[in-house]
């Protein structure tokens, strides 16, 4: 008897109230409800299935029910609201031309307010179907715009990066090297031959790429990641973080105040002096060839106005214990992520630093911009926060992920990734 799986992962949900088909229990005596938001993948949807149909039961309330025409319906979405919040019985029913139940499941679940639930359900032939379906079921009241996607690895992932939307990469603890072909939908181990972890990926075209990791070591790659070429001479502590400004001059940073640069593209790095011997130098940022900061352990940031020959002190607050990563949109405008949910704005280019409320306690590991004023900060316990005024506010964004979030990247404003702990990948769609 064949199966068909109804995939329940982190979705990309836009809810139009008006064009999806909804229905609302009745009122009962519970002051807090939920909403079921099912999602029909209709290009998946077997011939013979015309019609979805949801039921939610509960003893003490009348039958709650959605349906979906597949033939008809301009949507492919089913929404039902105000439901109170507790135990209920789920059962899906799909349907052919003759409104015979061909496929069914049921599941138990709980409505939980302000609580997105992932929960998991197989439909079941009662015929001779074929082919598919997939519903996406979410339980909450904020559409998902990230999703799971599987690395086949459970190894921390600390770094992504993508060179396209199809094409992107992702390193992490003992060495380990993913890369995608096909925009995450499936991801592949890369042999480097090295047990360091790989902190920090940045890549200048598909061909030639670079990356940072444990023990100094610096790797680099001129054919699309085929071979790695390793070097650690330049220094031997761990570098966290490199930046390209071209296909020339780079940057990374790490351990003891470490700060080397590049000109030829990678060919040599040489040191750059810090004054700050026993700092870890987490991130560094660069809008043109001159003008640069990087921050870092117990709240240092540095400047830079002439490519690095100096750097000097740039605003630090000792009450961040550590700066995690920065980003500016300008030469005035800059933000500054780190511990216990700490984000930091300065509009002078850096001579001030002003605390913004991030709306969490949870350590941020790293923030990106998709233009001057949407941008993204990840971090542990599965947390992304998201902008759209420049940094003046933050909100969190669901992601049903619970792990530690140590690196995000966006390619433009349709195509984000962020990767963590236990090999955690999670893509973002508008």
């Amino acid at each position: 008897m064949k199966k068909c799986f109804i995939l329940l992962l982190i979705s990309f949900l836009f809810i139009n109230c008006s064009k999806d088909s909804t229905t609302s229990p009745p009122t009962s005596n519970s002051q807090s409800t939920g909403q079921v938001f099912f999602k029909i993948d209709r290009e998946n949807a077997p011939e013979n299935v015309t019609s979805i149909t949801a039921y939610l039961t509960r003893q003490g309330f009348e039958t709650i029910m959605g349906s979906l025409n597949l033939v008809s319906d301009s949507t492919a979405d089913i929404i039902i609201k105000d439901i109170p919040i507790g135990l209920w019985q789920l059962k899906v029913e799909a349907k052919d031309a003759n409104n015979v139940v061909v496929y069914s499941g049921e599941a138990e679940v709980t409505i939980i307010e302000n609580v997105v639930v992932q929960v998991s359900l197989t439909l079941i032939p009662t015929s001779t179907g074929t082919g598919s379906v997939y519903i996406i079921v979410n339980w909450g009241k904020s559409p998902l715009n990230w999703s799971n996607q599987v690395s086949q690895i459970s190894n921390n992932l600390q770094s992504v990066f993508f060179v396209d939307p199809q094409i992107g990469w992702a390193s992490g603890d003992k060495g380990v090297l993913l890369s995608t072909t096909d925009g995450g939908k499936t991801w592949n181990v890369k042999p480097v031959f090295t047990s360091n972890r790989l902190n920090s990926i940045w890549f200048l075209s598909r061909e030639n790429g670079y990356i940072v990791g444990e023990n100094g070591m610096i790797m680099r790659t001129s054919n699309s990641g085929l071979n790695w070429s390793q070097d650690s001479s330049v220094t031997r502590n761990t570098l966290y973080a490199i930046r390209f400004l071209d296909s020339k001059i780079g940057y990374a940073v790490g351990a003891n105040g470490t700060i080397i640069r590049t000109t030829n593209g990678g060919t040599t790095w040489s040191l750059q002096n810090s004054n700050l011997s026993y700092y870890l130098l987490l991130s560094v940022y660069f809008i043109n060839q001159n003008v640069g900061w990087i921050v870092g352990q117990s709240g240092r940031i540095l400047k830079t106005t002439d490519g690095g020959v100096n750097w000097i002190n740039s605003g630090s607050d000792s009450r961040y214990s550590w700066l995690q990563s920065v980003f500016f949109l300008n030469k005035d405008n800059g933000i500054a992520v780190g511990g216990l949910g700490s984000i930091i704005r300065t509009i002078d280019g850096g001579s001030s630093w002003y605390q913004v409320q991030s709306g969490t306690s949870e350590h941020l590991e790293e923030i990106s911009f998709v233009n001057e004023t949407t941008g993204f900060a990840v971090g542990d316990h599965g947390t992304v926060l998201k902008t759209t005024n420049a940094g003046l506010s933050w909100n969190s964004q669901p992601t049903n992920s619970k792990n530690w979030l140590n690196s995000v990247f966006f390619y433009d404003s349709n195509f984000g990734w962020t990767v963590g702990n236990n090999g955690a990948i999670l893509k973002y769609k508008p």
